[in-house]
Parts: structure tokens; sequence; C-alpha cells
């Protein structure tokens, strides 16, 4: 599917690829606090309204990429917290050969790739309740 504003209708691949674009666009602009929590939306769907993506204005999407998200909403500190308990638990949780944990951590960070996932109330608690289990457990390992 062409990615154009006329189009009237955008597939879930192209609307992602929009948004994804948008979020960065955004994100080049307040790189170092991001916009606060909540008012990312506000911004993306501004953008949306300036470059004339109707259908995405109306649908009022975030950026269908909790790095990304994270990024808007908090800038860098919330985006190194989140490449931190994904990305780098990932690599020290294999190093450690606890599989388990980096299984975990390998869904999870393709989860965060095509969704925002701690936009949601269930998302938070999912990854927080389990996250913490396993990183905990990853801990007591690596102590003893």
């Amino acid at each position: 599917m062409k990615l154009t504003k006329e189009s009237s209708y955008f597939s879930s691949s192209a609307t992602r690829i929009i948004t994804w674009k948008c979020s960065l666009e955004l994100i080049s602009e307040k790189i170092i606090f991001g916009y606060g929590e909540g008012l990312s939306g506000v911004e993306l769907n501004k953008l949306y309204k300036n470059k004339d993506y109707k259908q995405l204005d109306n649908k009022n999407l975030n950026s269908h990429n909790q790095f990304l998200q994270c990024f808007l909403d908090h800038g860098l500190i919330g985006g190194c917290t989140i490449i931190f308990f994904t990305i780098i638990m990932l690599f020290k949780s294999l190093k450690t050969k606890d599989y388990l944990y980096s299984l975990f951590l390998i869904l999870i960070t393709i989860n965060f790739l095509t969704e925002s996932m701690l936009e949601t109330q269930s998302g938070v608690v999912f990854f927080a309740v389990f996250n913490t289990l396993f990183f905990f457990q990853w801990v007591d390992k690596n102590i003893s």
C-alpha cells in the first residue's frame, strides 16, 4: 500500500510506519525531556493534522512502538530506562544463562517494537509483575 496522504485507507503496516516517522520527528524536537506523560498523544494528533493524515488523527493513534513512546513521553531518561530493562537485561540474562528471563525479554521486546504495550493498565501490570519476578530471581541467582 502506498503511503500517501490522499489514500482513504492505510493498512496496519502503513499506519505503523507513518506513526513511527511522525514519532521520530517529534522526538527530534524534544529529545532531552520529551513532551510529558499524556501530552505526546496531543502532539502526535497535531502533527497528523498538519500532515493531513485525517484517518490517523481521527483514530487518535499513539506511536505503536513502546521505545518511541517512552522517548516521546519522557525523553532520554525514559528511553534509556526502557532500553535498560529490556535490551541490556536481555544480554545480561543470556550471559548468565537465565533462559526463562531471556525468553520473556525477547517476547516483550518484540511486542514493544510493534505496540505501545505500557499505555494500557493490563500491559503495565503484566510487564511489572513478570519482569519483577524474573529480575529478582536473576539478582538472587547472581548474588549467590
